[in-house]
């Protein structure tokens, strides 16, 4: 895959198997800059916080190759530990 730089952005889906709700993922990623996407926003639809699945868009688009090692464990971090 060859990705070029284009301004209308990258991103994908994925699901993390965690017992921290949306909010708290959220408000640990908020505390590193990080902003994340669950999909209770781009969902018409409710989500629920009642299974350990957290469904999130995330975009790429922007990060240089040189910040992607430290994102990854910020969102490792965000989702992950208490």
């Amino acid at each position: 895959m060859a990705t070029a730089d284009i301004p209308a952005g990258l991103h994908f889906t994925t699901n993390f198997k965690t017992k921290k709700s949306y909010d708290e993922i959220k408000m640990c990623a908020e505390k590193h800059s990080l902003e994340l996407y669950d999909m209770r926003r781009f969902s018409t639809d409710y989500v629920s916080n009642d299974d350990e699945w957290r469904k999130y868009v995330l975009g790429f688009a922007s990060l240089e190759t040189e910040e992607i090692d430290d994102i990854v464990k910020i969102l490792y971090k965000a989702v992950f530990k208490k």
